[in-house]
C-alpha cells in the first residue's frame, strides 16, 4: 500500500494537472499495463529479471528487507494503477468546477488553487479507494506469498484450506475482516479530517 499510495496519487496529480500532456498520456500508459497485468505472471517475470538475469535481488523467503522489495512491487503494481487513475479522475471534476476558475480569476497562485482547493475537495474518492484498496491488498497477498514462499498470512490460509484445518482458516478470515474493518474506521477519521463537512453530518 506504501508502494501505491506513495506513487500513484502524485502521479495522478501531476497526470490532472497537465491533462493531454506527455506526462498524463504516459501515466496513463503506465496504469493500463499495470493494471492488466495478472499479479502471479508479474512476479514471475520480476523474479526472472531482477532475481535470475540481474542479481539484485532474493528470488524468494524472508531473510532481509530486500527480501519484500519485490513482492511489494507485486502486490502494489496493480493498486498503483487503481490509484493512478482514481486521483486522476477526481482531480480532473474538482478542477472543472466553478468555484476553481473563480480563484483563479481573482488572481490566486495556481499552486494555492491546487494545494489548498483542488487537493483537499478531490481527495475524498481517493481515500475511499485506499481503504477499498487495503482488502483487495489482503487477497492478492495469497498468490504473492506463494510465488515468493513467504510465510505470511496468505500462505496460511492456502495451506490451512488444503489441510482442511476449518479453526485456522476461520481464524484467519477474522482477522483478515478485523485488519479491514480498522482500517476502513481510521479511512472514516481521515475523512473528517480532510472535509469538516463530514463532522456535521454525522
Amino acid at each position: 500500500m506504501f508502494v501505491a499510495v506513495i506513487i500513484g496519487i502524485p502521479l495522478g496529480i501531476i497526470a490532472a494537472i497537465r491533462q493531454y500532456h506527455f506526462v498524463d498520456y504516459a501515466s496513463l500508459a503506465l496504469a493500463l499495463i499495470l493494471f492488466s497485468l495478472p499479479s502471479f505472471w508479474f512476479a514471475m517475470m520480476g523474479q526472472i529479471l531482477f532475481c535470475l538475469t540481474l542479481g539484485w535481488l532474493p528470488a524468494a523467503g524472508v531473510g532481509s528487507l530486500a527480501h519484500f522489495i519485490l513482492p511489494s512491487i507485486t502486490l502494489g503494481a496493480n493498486i498503483l494503477a487503481s490509484q493512478l487513475r482514481m486521483t486522476r479522475t477526481s482531480m480532473l471534476d474538482v478542477i472543472k468546477q466553478d468555484y476553481i476558475r473563480t480563484a483563479r480569476a481573482k488572481g490566486a497562485d495556481e499552486r494555492r488553487v491546487v494545494a489548498h482547493h483542488v487537493l483537499r475537495n478531490g481527495m475524498l474518492p481517493v481515500v475511499t479507494q485506499v481503504g477499498i484498496s487495503f482488502a483487495s491488498c489482503m487477497g492478492g497477498s495469497v498468490i504473492t506469498e506463494t510465488v515468493f514462499s513467504i510465510p505470511g498470512i496468505g500462505s496460511l490460509l492456502i495451506n490451512a484450506v488444503k489441510g482442511r484445518d476449518i479453526p485456522v482458516v476461520m481464524g484467519t478470515l477474522i482477522f483478515i475482516a478485523i485488519f479491514v474493518g480498522i482500517v476502513n474506521l481510521i479511512v472514516d477519521v481521515i475523512y473528517a479530517l480532510i472535509d469538516p463537512r463530514v463532522k456535521l453530518t454525522a
